[in-house]
């Protein structure tokens, strides 16, 4: 009995800090990113138990972008316009709310990253992604639950991925290695996280669009060992030669699966923002967003049913 409410609140951080990674859209001004700080194949400073060794995390990919209306003229194909050696500095600042079994955890969290383009073609644009330390505030956490998020979160700084989208925006292939020392919970967290900032990126058809036009995007990605599959539909609201603002709405569903901390019976959740883009820059200029939804996990023969809202913001200089 007495370590249940132990188990209680370690499962509802857990929820908290996963639930980060499905943000969408997010960010404020922030410190710039501390690169190779905490090198991958370092050794891990986490505290969780968890021995086993995790697998590379595969990152959200863009499945086909289907054109619903190409809205009204002009209209022009938007691409990606960055050149070889192109850098930008993202931040993405996001409040995660959960509720289990009755318990409210806010988890607010700030993640920086770096991406330099390495080589472009007719093709496609492959990018280097860096992250920077994650910073987790306490809002209304325990003490030692923060402590337990930001040892989970820390492993990402200095992490890096190498990403190839196709002009038009959508991630082609992405991979990102994890340290062999981290236990399988942390790398898991990390992978959850280190998704955030692909998740907030707008997948363009490949089609001449004007104001007004709508399409539909899927992302596929895994949290948590689980997988996550994002429908997601774009109205564009303002165009220019290099630039345009996106308003987005989105439904996710999760496949039922085993994960670190329990088995995944259902989940599904929605969110929309808003999204200011440039075509000189791999990520958005600005987005916003918010989001709501559910999961139910089997812990030790119990359903567990967390219920989340998210809040976030993204900016890129």
């Amino acid at each position: 009995m007495r370590h249940a409410p132990c188990r209680s609140r370690r499962a509802a951080v857990l929820a908290t800090v996963a639930v980060l990674a499905l943000a969408g859209c997010g960010s404020d001004d922030g410190d710039e990113p501390k690169q190779g700080s905490r090198p991958v194949g370092g050794s891990s400073t986490a505290s969780d138990p968890t021995t086993d060794v995790a697998p590379d995390a595969d990152l959200p990919l863009t499945g086909d972008v289907e054109l619903l209306d190409a809205g009204s003229a002009p209209r022009r194909v938007v691409l990606l316009q960055v050149e070889e050696g192109h850098t930008e500095t993202t931040t993405i600042e996001m409040t995660a709310t959960t509720t289990t079994a009755g318990q409210e955890l806010t988890l607010p969290m700030t993640v920086p990253f770096t991406t330099t383009v390495s080589a472009v073609s007719d093709t496609a644009v492959d990018a280097e992604v860096v992250y920077g330390q994650p910073t987790v505030e306490p809002g209304d956490l325990p003490a030692d639950a923060v402590a337990q998020a930001q040892a989970s979160v820390e492993l990402l700084d200095g992490t890096t991925a190498t990403v190839s989208y196709a002009p038009n925006g959508t991630v082609l292939t992405s991979e990102v290695e994890v340290s062999p020392d981290a236990p399988d919970l942390v790398s898991r967290l990390l992978d959850n996280i280190s998704s955030l900032g692909y998740a907030s990126l707008a997948a363009f058809p490949d089609e001449e669009v004007g104001v007004g036009a709508r399409w539909r995007a899927t992302t596929t990605f895994t949290v948590g060992g689980v997988e996550q599959s994002v429908v997601s539909t774009y109205r564009l609201t303002a165009l220019s030669d290099d630039g345009y603002e996106l308003a987005m709405t989105g439904r996710s569903t999760t496949t039922p699966g085993d994960t670190v901390g329990g088995k995944v019976l259902e989940g599904s959740g929605t969110a929309r923002g808003t999204l200011v883009g440039r075509t000189g820059l791999v990520s958005p200029l600005t987005s916003q967003g918010s989001g709501r939804g559910r999961t139910v996990v089997e812990v030790g023969g119990q359903r567990v049913e967390t219920s989340y809202r998210t809040t976030s913001r993204l900016t890129t200089r």
